[in-house]
């Protein structure tokens, strides 16, 4: 375990237990405690936070673990790939297609994809004029299409409601399945004529 450093501790101690909020610290640069937070190398008992307030934080180190797993790790990593192994595809393929194909691998090597989901996709870029919400409005395209197409495979669909509010009745098996079915670099992909 790495001790904070004097500053950190300051910035921690100054704030009671009911004023210390997450999003004080990253607001104060609080880097190191940013950093140990989401190394989870950070010992809330020790710094005397209330039950609640260890509750709280432990969310958002979870919270940021999960994003970081997704977004960065996931999505970045992606883009890594494709650079690496398919350049001359990579450099010839649009903008959005790259986002795209960086969004598959977010849901699909998530531990959580529904909320790989709800992060970057859904509810990140909606504006279809940029390139990640081009590659947001494709792959909602792509959940609703396989929606239909699988009906009788999602419990509880309700025919009242539009599918896309009803993503919260796709399992996760089903969404790292609907982006394996989409993403070319799998063998699952068949493309569409």
């Amino acid at each position: 375990m790495q001790n904070l450093g004097l500053q950190d501790w300051k910035i921690f101690r100054n704030y009671s237990a009911g004023e210390l909020q997450l999003q004080s610290c990253l607001l104060l640069h609080c880097q190191k405690a940013k950093t140990y937070l989401l190394l989870g190398q950070i010992d809330l008992e020790t710094l005397h936070f209330s039950k609640a307030n260890t509750l709280y934080l432990a969310f958002i180190s979870e919270t940021m673990q999960l994003n970081v797993e997704s977004t960065v790790f996931a999505h970045e990593g992606r883009h890594a790939i494709d650079q690496l192994y398919f350049k001359a595809q990579f450099d010839s393929m649009p903008q959005d297609e790259r986002e795209l194909r960086a969004k598959y691998s977010e849901v699909i090597f998530s531990s959580r994809p529904k909320l790989a989901l709800t992060g970057s996709i859904l509810g990140g870029d909606l504006d279809s004029n940029t390139i990640h919400g081009k590659a947001n409005l494709r792959l909602r395209i792509i959940i609703v299409q396989w929606m239909q197409q699988h009906r009788n495979e999602i419990s509880h669909l309700n025919d009242s409601i539009p599918l896309l509010m009803q993503l919260n009745l796709l399992t996760d098996q089903q969404l790292r399945e609907i982006c394996l079915e989409a993403d070319p670099l799998s063998g699952k992909f068949s493309p569409t004529p």
